[in-house]
Parts: structure tokens; sequence; C-alpha cells
């Protein structure tokens, strides 16, 4: 049975580092990917088509009128309709059906975090690679983008945190066998071991860790880090304690499995 890739998490949280990881390990992520910017100068690995595909979807759930930022599935209600997503059933299937002819394959979209319902209806045999990253940086990197609702508002880069984490991990306590957890720091300070625990946990095969490889990407895309101090930590971590009772909930997941 074909075994896909789904590599999601919240946005900001590292799924562009994993996902070139993959890639280098031998994963097939698309060939038409979106670009670079200035936010993620190395590339964000994601599939043109599953991207434009899931902005949709997530748009079409959201309700109208409501402030939030649709594009990322969120809104002030924190639902979505996802029954207007069975008519995309039809195209989840046809864009499916053309990535299967290369083994292993996968795709890399935080939007993925919201939509792992109905991927699973169409790909059964999904695995799924949750990244998961310390809230207070997340949400310090969501504050830089250029958008009004996330500068002006601190609050809402936590928000959207907690909701796309609270969404793996109702998935994951439903399908335990096919999710594993990766947590950026731990990745960071083990790259091999985590990324081939990864793999051998998920049962993926035709993947091929290269050490030298992981080095270099990891090493690039510390370049890229943005410094954080320990007391802009501590002021998070008073003001928003729920989101680190969570992130300590996802850490011990990400290293007992």
């Amino acid at each position: 049975m074909s075994r896909p890739l789904i590599i999601t998490g919240m946005h900001r949280s590292g799924t562009s580092f994993v996902a070139e990881l993959f890639q280098s390990a031998g994963l097939h992520i698309g060939e038409r990917l979106f670009p670079g910017d200035a936010g993620n100068p190395r590339g964000y690995f994601e599939d043109n088509a599953f991207l434009s595909l899931q902005r949709e979807m997530l748009a079409k759930a959201c309700p109208t009128g409501v402030p939030g930022w649709p594009d990322w599935g969120w809104t002030e209600t924190e639902a979505l309709d996802e029954r207007s997503w069975e008519a995309y059933g039809p195209a989840m299937q046809a864009l499916a059906a053309s990535r299967a002819d290369h083994r292993p394959w996968g795709w890399k979209d935080p939007r993925t975090s919201l939509l792992l319902a109905p991927w699973l209806r169409v790909l059964p045999g999904v695995r799924c690679v949750f990244v998961v990253r310390e809230p207070w940086k997340v949400a310090a990197s969501v504050r830089r983008l250029p958008a009004e609702i996330f500068q002006t508002r601190p609050d809402v880069g936590v928000r959207i945190w907690m909701y796309y984490n609270r969404q793996l991990l109702d998935f994951a306590r439903e399908h335990p066998g096919r999710c594993a957890w990766v947590a950026l720091p731990q990745l960071i300070n083990a790259p091999v071991e985590v990324l081939s625990r990864t793999i051998a946990d998920l049962g993926l095969t035709g993947l091929h860790v290269d050490a030298a490889r992981t080095a270099e990407i990891v090493t690039g895309r510390l370049l890229d880090a943005k410094p954080f101090d320990a007391e802009s930590e501590h002021s998070f971590r008073r003001e928003y304690p729920e989101s680190v009772m969570m992130w300590e909930e996802l850490l011990a997941l990400s290293t007992h499995g």
C-alpha cells in the first residue's frame, strides 16, 4: 500500500525546515514549489498545486464577515464549515493520483493541519509528521509577517498556534500509528537521529538520511533564525500559560512518540 507523507504543523514552526530534510532524504515533494522570500529565504518546499487547493478549501470553509486570517483557516470563531469540503473530493483524488507514480512522495503545507480528516479519506495509507515549535518563538515570528492583524494583535499568533496544535493532537489521538511528532529544538540538537527515528517509526521506505547534507541544511536554517531573548520568553510564559502547558505536552510527545 502506498504511504504518502504529510508534513505539517503551525505556520512558522519549522515545517519548511523538515520538508527540506525529507526532500534531501529522497522524498518527492513536488516539482513546482512555492519560491522562497524574505520570510523564508531557503524556500517553503510547498507544492503549488496542493497549496492552491488547500488555500481554496480553507477560505471556503471560513465564515464570511468574521475577522481573522482565512488563508490560514482561522477566524475569531475558530470554526470551519467542513461540509464545504465534500465538493473537493474529486479534486483531491485527482491531485493525489497525479503524484502517486513517485515513490516515496508527499507534501508539506501547514494548512494540512486543518484538513487531515478529508485527506485520510482520500489516502487511507497516509503517514503524518507533525512539526512543533515553542509558542513564544512562533508568536514572535508571526508578528513579523506583513499583515496588520499579526502586527497589532500579539494574541492572534498564540491563538492560531493553539488552534492548529489542538487539531494535530485530536487527530493523533484517533490515529496514533500513522503520526510522528518532531519538536524543532530536538531536531536542531540531533537532526540525523530525529530524522532517522521518524522515518523508522512511520515505516517509510525508500528514504536515506545523508549526514553531511543534513548538517548543511541545519546550518543554513540556523543562519536564517532570529534570536529570542530569555526575558521575552519569561514574559510570554506569564501571559499565555495555557499555550506553555500545551507546548510541554507536545514536547513530551516528541520525546516519547
